[in-house]
C-alpha cells in the first residue's frame, strides 16, 4: 500500500492508455517492487503526489512510498543517509553535493522554472532596491539554490557578495527573521515565498528576478542502487511519464490533487503553476548549469575543491533512454 510519510514529523511520451494498458499487464504478471523516494514538500514534487494520487505508480508495479521533507537539500540528505531510495532535488543540491561525494547520479530532471525562488523583504523597512541591501543580512538555506539564486541576483545587481551577510535559517523560519528584522530579505522557494507575501500583505516587497534563474528539479540516486535495481527505477519513470501526462491533459484536476495534497489554496495554485514545465529530459543544459554554479561555488570559497568536476560522471540517461529515446540529448 501507497504511503506518504513526512520526514520532519517523525511532454513527449506514449499516451496514458497505452502506459495504462502496459502497467495493467505488468501489474497482474509481475509482483510489485517497494520503493522509497524522499520528495520536497513543494509543487515542484507534483509529479510524485499526482502518480501516487491517480494511483500510476501502483499501476507501473511499484510498492511506493513518498517521504517528505522540507527542501531538496533534506530530501538529497535522506537518500544519501539510506533512508529513502531515491530523492528529488534542485541542480544546486547536486552540485553541492559533487564536491563532497561521487557515488550518486542524476536519473531525470522532471521540472524546470525560472520563478520558483524568490527575494522578499519589507516596505517598511526602508530597503525598496537591491543597492541598499549592502551590509545588509539576507536568508539563505545553505547548500540550496536558495543560496545560489541569492549570490546571483547580488552580482547581477553588481552589489559585491562580501558586502551582504548571508545567514542560515530553514525556510520555514525565515518569515519570522524577515518579521522580527533580524534579516532585511529572504530567499526562499515556494510555496513559502507566497506564504511570505500573503502574511506580510502591502508590506511584502518582491525584488524583481523573475527569468533570472532556470531551477530544475530532479531525480538522483547512488549509483549502487542503480546498478542493483534497474526495474524499480524503470518503473519509477513510467509512473511519472504518465503523471506527466495525466498533468498536461488536465490542469485543473492536477491543481486540485496539489491544492489538497500541500494545503495551499486556490489564488496561490494558479498563480505559480504556468510558471512550471514539467517533462522528463537530460540535456546540456543542466550540465551548463551544474559547470556554471560549481565556477560559482569555487570563486565565492563555498566548496574546498578547486577544480569543477565532470557532470557527465553524474548524470546516468540509460534509465531514461531506455523508457524515451529522445528525452536525452546528452
Amino acid at each position: 500500500m501507497a504511503l506518504i510519510r513526512p520526514l520532519y514529523l517523525i511532454g513527449i511520451g506514449f499516451s496514458i492508455a497505452a502506459a495504462v494498458a502496459f502497467s495493467y499487464t505488468l501489474q497482474n504478471d509481475i509482483k510489485p517492487l517497494a520503493v522509497s523516494i524522499s520528495v520536497s514538500r513543494t509543487p515542484l514534487s507534483s509529479p510524485f503526489y499526482i502518480a501516487e494520487h491517480q494511483g500510476f505508480f501502483k499501476q507501473a508495479g511499484v510498492d511506493i512510498e513518498l517521504i517528505e521533507v522540507l527542501g531538496g537539500h533534506l530530501s538529497f540528505n535522506a537518500m544519501a543517509k539510506g533512508s529513502s531510495d531515491l530523492a528529488t532535488c534542485s541542480d544546486t543540491v547536486i552540485m553541492f553535493n559533487s564536491f563532497k561525494r561521487s557515488d550518486f547520479s542524476v536519473l531525470t530532471t522532471f521540472v524546470q522554472s525560472d520563478n520558483d525562488i524568490k527575494i522578499i523583504g519589507k516596505r517598511k523597512s526602508g530597503n525598496l532596491t537591491a543597492a541598499a541591501l549592502k551590509h545588509q543580512k539576507i536568508a539563505v538555506a545553505k547548500g540550496s539554490a536558495s543560496e545560489f539564486f541569492a549570490q546571483t541576483y547580488l552580482m547581477i545587481e553588481g552589489i559585491d557578495s562580501a558586502s551582504v551577510t548571508t545567514i542560515n535559517i530553514a525556510p520555514e523560519h525565515m518569515l519570522q527573521e524577515l518579521q522580527q528584522e533580524q534579516v532585511a530579505a529572504i530567499s526562499v522557494w515556494e510555496p513559502f515565498a507566497f506564504k511570505a507575501m500573503e502574511q506580510l500583505q502591502d508590506d511584502a516587497l518582491i525584488y524583481p528576478s523573475k527569468g533570472l534563474y532556470n531551477l530544475t528539479f530532479n531525480l538522483v540516486a547512488k549509483r549502487s542502487y542503480i546498478q542493483q535495481n534497474t526495474e524499480q527505477i524503470r518503473r519509477v519513470l513510467q509512473a511519472l511519464e504518465m503523471a506527466i501526462q495525466f498533468i498536461t491533459e488536465n490542469p485543473a484536476a492536477s491543481k486540485a490533487i496539489i491544492k489538497t495534497q500541500l494545503s495551499l489554496d486556490d489564488v496561490f495554485i494558479d498563480w505559480i503553476w504556468p510558471d512550471y514545465l514539467f517533462k522528463l529530459s537530460l540535456n546540456q543544459t543542466l550540465l551548463s548549469t551544474l559547470e556554471s554554479e560549481a565556477r560559482w561555488a569555487i570563486e565565492n570559497d563555498l566548496v574546498e575543491t578547486q577544480e569543477v568536476p565532470d557532470y557527465r560522471q553524474y548524470i546516468d540517461s540509460a534509465p531514461l533512454v531506455a523508457l524515451e529515446p529522445w528525452a536525452s540529448t546528452l
